[in-house]
C-alpha cells in the first residue's frame, strides 16, 4: 500500500457522507482495542493452575544468580525516572534510542529460562495490568513482593493493540516508547519489588507481566512479516483500522454542515509517525498535506519520534492543520496526549486549525 493511499483513506474513516460532506467521528464511536495473546491469560487458569505456576515461578526465581540479571546495565533497562502515587522516585526501566530491540529481546530471553523449568503440566501465562491480579499473586505481601493492583487501563496501551501495533515502522522506535510508557508506569503502579529494577523478577506476578509484553512483540512480529517489512526506509503502512482508534473532533454543526462548508477532499488525518527517525516523519506528515508544527529534543534528523499531538489518525484540514512532534525522553510524559483536541471552528469556507 502506497503512502499517498494512506493518507487519502478518509472515505474508509467515515468521511464524504451525504450531501458529499465530511462527517467526523464521535469520540465514543473510536474502536475499542483488542490484545492478542499467544500464552493463556492468568485470570483464565484455574485456582489450583495458578498455584502451581505461582510455585513453579517461586522455585525458579529463588537464586540470585537470576534475578541479578535484570539490572540497570544489562541493555535493556538503565534510563528514565518517575514518582509513584506516594512520591516516591523510580529509576530505571526504559531504554533510550538503539535500545528498542534490546529491551524486546533481552526479556524474551529470560522469559525462556523461566519456561524451560516449567513442569511439564505449567505454563507460563499473561497478566495484563487492567486485568486482576489473583490472590496467590499478591498476598501475602511478603511472599508476592508487597505488590498492588495498579490503576491502569487497556486504553493506556492503544499504541500497542492488536489493530494499531503494525504502525510501529521498527522494533526500536516501538520498544522505547513503551519501554519509557506504559511499561515503565506499570512497574511503578504496581509496586513493591516490581517498581525496582533489581527486585522486579523477584515478584511472580512480573513473569506474567512480561509474558504479555512478550506476546505484544510477537504480534508485531507476525504482523510485520506478513506486510514484508524490512526496515523503516521502505515503511509503508498497513491498511488504515475500519474506525478511528483515538477521539476525534466532534462536528460543530452536528448532522448539518453549513452552507459552502468544508469538503471531503479538504480533510486527511494525522499519520502515525511515533518511532520514527525525524527525517521520516517530516515527510509522511508533509504529504498528508499538513504542516509540521513544533520541533523539539532532536539531536539529528536520525533520532526517533517519541511524541506526536495531535494522535495518528486525528482529522485536519488540508494545508491548515499541524503536527508537533518531539523526541524527549520523559517517563511520567505518555507519547500522546489522551485529551481529544479542540472542536473545529469554522471560518469563512473551512475549519480553523
Amino acid at each position: 500500500m502506497k503512502r499517498r493511499d494512506f493518507i487519502n483513506f478518509a472515505v474508509a474513516m467515515g468521511f464524504g457522507a451525504a450531501a458529499g460532506f465530511p462527517r467526523l467521528a464521535f469520540a465514543d464511536n473510536a474502536f475499542t482495542p483488542t490484545y492478542k495473546r499467544y500464552r493463556p491469560k492468568l485470570i483464565d487458569l484455574t485456582q489450583n493452575q495458578q498455584k502451581k505456576l505461582f510455585g513453579a515461578i517461586k522455585t525458579y526465581a529463588n537464586n540470585n544468580n537470576i534475578i541479578k540479571q535484570h539490572s540497570l546495565d544489562n541493555g535493556a533497562h538503565g534510563l528514565g525516572a518517575d514518582r509513584d502515587q506516594f512520591g516516591i522516585q523510580h529509576e530505571g526501566f526504559g531504554v533510550g534510542e538503539g535500545r528498542g530491540r534490546n529491551f524486546f529481546h533481552w526479556h524474551r530471553n529470560y522469559l525462556k529460562g523461566l519456561e524451560a523449568s516449567l513442569p511439564a503440566d505449567v505454563k507460563l501465562a499473561t497478566w495484563a495490568p487492567w486485568e486482576t491480579i489473583p490472590t496467590i499473586f499478591k498476598d501475602p505481601g511478603s511472599e508476592t513482593g508487597n505488590v498492588r493492583q495498579p490503576n491502569i487501563s487497556a486504553d493506556e496501551f492503544r499504541l500497542w493493540c492488536h489493530e494499531l501495533i503494525a504502525f510501529w515502522c521498527g522494533e526500536d522506535g516501538m520498544g522505547v516508547c513503551l519501554s519509557f510508557g506504559v511499561h515503565f508506569k506499570t512497574h511503578i503502579r504496581t509496586g513493591g519489588d516490581m517498581a525496582e529494577v533489581p527486585k522486579a523478577p523477584k515478584a511472580p506476578i512480573f513473569w506474567t507481566w512480561h509474558a504479555f509484553i512478550d506476546d505484544l512483540y510477537q504480534d508485531w512480529l507476525d504482523q510485520t512479516a506478513a506486510l514484508r517489512r524490512k526496515s523503516c526506509d521502505d515503511y509503508q503502512p498497513p491498511p488504515p483500522p475500519k474506525s478511528l482508534p483515538f477521539p476525534s473532533p466532534k462536528t460543530p454543526w452536528g448532522n448539518t454542515p453549513p452552507p459552502n462548508g468544508p469538503k471531503p477532499g479538504d480533510y486527511t488525518t494525522t499519520p502515525f509517525v511515533l518511532g520514527m527517525q525525524q527525517r521520516h516523519a517530516k515527510t509522511f506528515i508533509t504529504d498528508a498535506g499538513l504542516s509540521v508544527g513544533s520541533e523539539s529534543d532532536f539531536p539529528n534528523d536520525r533520532a526517533l519520534v517519541t511524541h506526536q499531538d495531535p494522535p495518528p489518525f486525528t482529522p485536519l484540514k488540508r494545508g491548515q492543520g499541524r503536527v508537533d512532534i518531539s523526541g524527549k525522553l520523559d517517563a511520567a510524559e505518555p507519547p500522546i496526549e489522551w485529551d481529544p483536541p479542540p472542536a473545529p471552528s469554522f471560518g469563512g469556507m473551512g475549519m480553523g486549525m
